[in-house]
């Protein structure tokens, strides 16, 4: 392959693009295209470019706050009462 070079700003979104497609192989060979790099290091700082990806992701993600209402329990009650109910019936 030719000498080393910095990854261009055009490569790392193609790159970032394709991760996002699922398409990780496709990626790597944007890497090494764009920088001169052997497979084994673009595999891993394509992996690095992933991480990344995901940390921002989970970083920028609204934290789920847990329900605090009774509705569950609610429903349960009135599926256990038919239940119940039925049975019953069945057996008078």
């Amino acid at each position: 392959m030719e000498s080393e070079r910095p990854l261009s700003d055009e490569a790392r979104r193609e790159i970032e693009q394709l991760l996002g497609a699922g398409r990780k192989i496709e990626a790597i060979k944007v890497y090494r295209e764009d920088t001169g790099i052997g497979l084994a290091e673009a595999k891993g700082a394509v992996e690095r470019i992933s991480g990344a990806i995901v940390d921002d992701t989970e970083m920028s993600a609204t934290p789920i706050k847990p329900s605090s209402g009774c509705l569950g329990v609610i429903v349960l009650s009135l599926v256990t009462t038919g239940l119940l109910a039925g049975v019953w019936m069945v057996v008078a």
